[in-house]
């Protein structure tokens, strides 16, 4: 889609650089700002939050808008082609690809400005004498490139890792995998993701990313555990971007894999019903505030930490293997296979689970992790699927 916006400006200023691209400034209103900014925003790796950020700059407008152009940072913007009339004295800028053109950074100081507009009166409007720099690039050649210059510019608030991978399309084959599921809508693969009503997204990439990992057999065997899948929090991109073929390839399975994830959360308190919620690290709750687990879509009144879940998880890398074009399939249905198993496999992790009395050391703890591995591979091998 081919879009054209215009920027009011006495002129346009070609800076030199060595780089490949094509670099102008420009200073302009902020009332002149087109809106229409708003659609071009899918490079920026931010859903905007209402921080303190974003309440400086609304600040800054609101009470000395005459310093905002020297104080606050410039607006970026990546383009296909600018243009300059000098009888109407206005700067065109063309966008024809929304994964490589639009607003480059800080959307909290668009978002500011748009919101500053919002609240002042037709009166008000006409006196606005408050001005932004803006840096427009064009001849930007590719994806990568783009999400490059992105990191280097969102730097006085690090950018999360999930969001450069995001913009770099590295998630697209999880988002293709999951696009027909109920909770596809709820997934955030940004920081600070809403859906389309404005609510937050309350579904981790980190979370998804870290179930793959603990199913990576091309890289973790009998006698290597996945323990860094619970442990490593955000830093398991490291290890999504350095095995990013070997993951791919279990996403025919991801759907069964978030099933196998709820499915071992609601059954713990079935094998430990009235003792379960006594433990001083799970949180009973009551009916009224039950949690709805989003990949089974059933109800549970606890909130079990991960390090119970995690160990259990990682054992059904067992019933994963590869054939010889490098698909992923199980030799059983993790789901229906942990039917069979589970009182053991809880079992085992709640024995390790008083015996630490910490969920975080559980978690960590490479010797629970080993112990539902052997669980599950003996029950391969004694029943002979293979």
């Amino acid at each position: 889609m081919k879009t054209l916006l215009t920027f009011p400006s006495t002129s346009l200023k070609k800076n030199t650089t060595p780089a490949w691209d094509v670099n102008y400034t420009i200073s302009i209103n902020i009332k002149d700002l087109p809106r229409e900014l708003n659609d071009w925003r899918e490079i920026n790796p931010r859903w905007v939050k209402n921080n303190i950020v974003y309440k400086a700059i609304k600040n800054s407008l609101n009470e000395d808008p005459t310093g905002f152009y020297n104080r606050d940072r410039w607006l970026s913007i990546i383009a296909d082609t600018v243009t300059y009339n000098t009888d109407t004295k206005t700067v065109g800028v063309i966008f024809t690809d929304h994964d490589k053109h639009g607003l480059l950074d800080w959307g909290h100081t668009f978002e500011a400005i748009q919101d500053y507009l919002d609240e002042v009166t037709e009166t008000e409007d006409d006196s606005i004498n408050i001005y932004i720099k803006v840096q427009i690039m064009i001849w930007v050649p590719s994806i990568d490139i783009t999400a490059d210059i992105v990191e280097s510019l969102n730097t006085s608030a690090q950018v999360k890792p999930e969001s450069i991978i995001n913009l770099r399309e590295w998630f697209d084959i999880i988002k293709t995998s999951l696009e027909r599921e109920s909770y596809s809508d709820r997934i955030h693969y940004s920081e600070y993701e809403r859906d389309q009503d404005g609510k937050v997204k309350d579904i981790s990439i980190t979370d998804i990313v870290s179930y793959l990992i603990c199913f990576n057999i091309s890289k973790y065997t009998d006698e290597t555990q996945p323990v860094k899948a619970y442990s490593w929090g955000r830093s398991i991109f490291k290890e999504f971007e350095s095995t990013s073929d070997a993951l791919n390839w279990l996403t025919p399975l991801l759907k069964d894999i978030l099933e196998l994830y709820d499915l071992i959360y609601i059954n713990y308190p079935n094998l430990y019903e009235g003792n379960f919620g006594n433990l001083t690290w799970v949180k009973s709750l009551s009916n009224w505030r039950n949690i709805i687990l989003p990949f089974i879509w059933l109800e549970s009144n606890y909130v079990i930490p991960k390090g119970f879940i995690y160990p259990i998880l990682a054992a059904f890398r067992n019933l994963v293997i590869f054939d010889d074009n490098n698909n992923a399939k199980r030799l059983i249905k993790p789901t229906e296979m942990f039917g069979l198993l589970w009182p053991k496999l809880i079992k085992i992790v709640w024995t390790k689970a008083l015996e630490h009395k910490n969920p975080n050391k559980l978690g960590k703890d490479k010797d629970v992790w080993t112990k539902c591995y052997d669980e599950v591979e003996k029950y391969l091998l004694k029943n002979r699927i293979y």
